[in-house]
């Protein structure tokens, strides 16, 4: 017998969302473990039902886009937006001064009086700063680095 998902809504995610964020002190994405709240749940059926329009959703966002619309306003900061070509600037730098490639946890970004090379894995993954999010460091850089 196949088993029929539940319906979801907007107004569920969002609360999912943020009992997750509150348990793990990260949002969500389609990459993330289970949901606590539902133990058949995953993040990764509710972005594809998202994007696609399955279980009762309208369809057409993806679990980033639909949080970072959603919560916009709290996530808003005094920070400038990052883009692909700084981030690989800064990071061809680095690679110049050091011999390497930084990573999340390679500390303070020299060219810039305020980022840390964690700050900018968080805001690709996250798509904080007007990024598009589920990206990382790692990633980015294996894809420029040619």
């Amino acid at each position: 017998m196949l088993s029929r998902r539940p319906r979801l809504t907007v107004e569920t995610i969002l609360a999912w969302a943020e009992t997750y964020r509150q348990y793990t002190g990260r949002r969500p994405n389609g990459h993330s473990e289970a949901v606590p709240e539902m133990d058949e749940e995953t993040w990764a059926a509710i972005d594809t039902a998202l994007v696609h329009g399955y279980r009762g959703l309208r369809g057409g966002l993806s679990l980033t886009e639909l949080l970072n619309r959603h919560w916009g306003d709290m996530l808003r900061s005094d920070k400038p937006s990052l883009s692909v070509e700084q981030i690989f600037a800064w990071a061809r730098a680095y690679y110049q001064r050091n011999g390497k490639w930084p990573t999340a946890d390679s500390g303070v970004v020299e060219e810039s009086t305020e980022e840390t090379w964690k700050k900018i894995n968080n805001a690709l993954r996250e798509g904080f700063r007007g990024l598009p999010g589920e990206d990382s460091l790692s990633r980015l850089l294996r894809r420029h680095r040619g």
